[in-house]
């Protein structure tokens, strides 16, 4: 159930970063709905998911978003996944502040690695302007922050004794 539940995530996150990209197509400078998912899971799963949906969500940016050499997000974003899963089993940061923090540390550790990567790898690196990299590190702090809590919602109102959908242990 667990992996139907991260499989429909990246489809859903994927979908939804193309449609908008359709529509606005400058949506990739500003917000990746599947780091978004990577911090979703970084922070509410366990660091093995975080590492699993950072390296899915990756190579699926690199199939589908972004031109280069093949491999660079999904190897970033496995390792930010591990990282923020890390991180995560020291310090709680299943509430609002640490899902924004999460989500803010995720996207300039990116930027970081980015740079890195790419200077390793001798591909072009252009490098994102302050206040776009501080945007989109707010936007996807407050989506992750925003996710987290809908999902802690969702798991907190889940089917009850009695209620449509509850089978008994049997």
């Amino acid at each position: 159930m667990n992996a139907l539940r991260a499989l429909l995530g990246l489809v859903a996150a994927l979908g939804l970063q193309v449609a908008l990209a359709r529509i606005w197509p400058d949506t990739g400078r500003f917000v990746s709905l599947l780091l978004v998912l990577v911090v979703t899971y970084g922070v509410s799963g366990s660091q093995r998911s975080a590492i699993f949906m950072g390296c899915l969500a990756g190579l699926l940016n690199d199939v589908w978003l972004q031109a280069g050499a093949f491999g660079i997000s999904g190897f970033k974003w496995t390792l930010l996944g591990w990282l923020l899963g890390s991180v995560n089993m020291r310090l709680d940061l299943g509430h609002t502040p640490g899902r924004f923090g999460a989500g803010v540390a995720v996207v300039l550790g990116d930027s970081v690695l980015n740079g890195v990567l790419a200077r390793l790898l001798d591909q072009p690196n252009e490098p994102r302007g302050i206040w776009i990299l501080l945007l989109q590190a707010s936007l996807t702090g407050l989506l992750a922050a925003m996710i987290g809590s809908m999902v802690d919602r969702s798991k907190a109102t889940g089917p009850r004794v009695g209620a449509p959908g509850w089978r008994s242990a049997g």
